[in-house]
């Protein structure tokens, strides 16, 4: 029995003892358990508040790249704003860099680059100013003329770039003055034949004035200066109608439009030469069918008619007929010449005649009352109305003016025979076997 109880009391410690080692083992995995549930809230916590973080963070690099996005935007419009303002400029733009290298010439200034001959002198001029810049870090200025042909002035301008602190290259422009200096040419020899012209029938009247005040007593002297007089205010007055005339005629971009019947047109200016004729012989050959007509500004195509008649009158033989024809050309174009057989023109001298106050025979153009003008008028008639014009002579047979002008479409064409508004009478015009005299 008592052994038993023995075995009882060793097994009870026993069983204490475990419970007291499971208790303490329990006990630790708890604490452990608890600190490891602690650690997992902190890093729970720590990890929301990173992600939180990190959002923002993410949230503020996406603002600023998409600004930065739209900066480059806008500084890439910019860029492409300037790249096709230079592009479009009419005068040359080249640039260098610190260094002299080219790097960038839009097309106007690239024709001039890397040519031959003639533009290999201006591709040498540019080089040279736009180092001149760059390395004396300041701007210049720089004429070429360039005989050609065709003959052409160049104008450069180089400035010196910097961005305050250091020198960053040059910019160079090239512009052609090559029209404006022959507009200046044109303005000085219009200047001096104007000045020219009315000398000559002022001074006139002026002397005549002088001599007729001194020869009152003398009816038949007196009678020939009145006539005198008579004639150089008459020319006077002539240069100062086709000067105002020409002035008209550039001022107008282009004419008025309406369909006009070539026979009226050429019969107005016909009677106009007619009544400032001494000669009352004077034969007009026409060969124009009734049908044909033009578009255009009537008082316009009259003075060129005028002009062109006038100087087929002047430069032919009293006893030879001025002829006059039209006749369509295709389906939109009606062509009408001015047919003389006079002396005919020189070949050096075709490209000149339709100038200012230029005369192939002054003494004779003078004698007849010529200002200089008419083909000038006539030029400019012509160009407003879109045509062309054209001349073919041949010395000692006479020559050939031919102008070139539009038809009306069919829904303009049927202008009124009648033509209201001409101030030519037809009645006294007669047409005999296609001359009208």
């Amino acid at each position: 029995m008592l052994i038993v109880l023995v075995l009882l009391a060793v097994a009870v410690v026993a069983l204490a003892a475990v419970c007291a080692v499971a208790w303490s083992r329990v006990r630790g995995a708890r604490r452990r358990l608890a600190a490891l549930v602690a650690r997992l809230d902190e890093i729970d916590l720590a990890t929301v508040e990173t992600a939180a973080n990190l959002e923002s963070s993410v949230s503020q690099m996406q603002r600023a790249v998409e600004a930065r996005m739209r900066a480059e935007d806008a500084h890439a419009a910019d860029r492409r704003r300037l790249f096709e303002a230079l592009h479009a400029l009419d005068e040359g733009v080249v640039i260098a860099d610190e260094a002299g290298q080219l790097v960038f010439a839009n097309p106007s200034a690239r024709r001039f680059l890397g040519g031959r001959r003639v533009d290999a002198v201006v591709d040498n001029r540019i080089r040279e100013l736009l180092d001149g810049a760059v390395a004396d870090q300041r701007g210049a200025t720089d004429e070429l003329e360039l005989l050609g042909p065709p003959r052409r002035t160049l104008e450069f301008d180089v400035h010196h770039v910097d961005d305050g602190r250091r020198s960053i290259g040059a910019v160079l422009f090239v512009r052609d003055r090559t029209h404006t200096r022959q507009v200046d040419a044109l303005r000085r020899d219009f200047v001096d034949n104007i000045s020219h012209e009315l000398k000559t029938p002022v001074g006139a009247l002026g002397v005549l004035a002088e001599t007729l005040a001194e020869t009152l007593d003398e009816p038949e002297i007196a009678a020939r200066l009145a006539g005198r007089l008579i004639d150089e205010s008459t020319r006077l007055m002539r240069i100062i109608d086709d000067l105002l005339a020409l002035a008209r005629l550039e001022a107008e971009d282009s004419a008025s439009r309406e369909a006009l019947v070539v026979q009226f047109l050429v019969a107005d200016a016909i009677e106009r030469v007619r009544s400032g004729l001494v000669e009352s012989d004077r034969t007009f050959e026409i060969d124009i069918a009734h049908d044909i007509e033009v578009v255009g500004d009537r008082r316009q195509l009259t003075s060129a008619l005028y002009n062109l008649v006038e100087n087929a009158v002047k430069y032919s033989d009293p006893h030879r007929p001025v002829r006059v024809v039209a006749d369509n050309v295709g389906t939109d174009r009606v062509r009408i010449s001015v047919v003389d057989q006079g002396s005919g023109i020189p070949v050096a001298e075709r490209e000149r005649i339709f100038e200012r106050f230029y005369r192939l025979d002054r003494a004779r153009s003078r004698a007849s009352g010529g200002t200089g003008l008419g083909l000038a008028i006539v030029r400019h008639v012509v160009s407003n109305h879109g045509g062309e014009i054209d001349v073919a002579s041949e010395e000692g047979l006479g020559s050939v003016f031919s102008i070139l002008l539009r038809a009306p479409a069919r829904a303009d064409a049927g202008a009124d025979t009648a033509a209201p508004g001409y101030d030519v009478d037809l009645s006294d015009v007669r047409v005999e076997e296609g001359r009208w005299s």
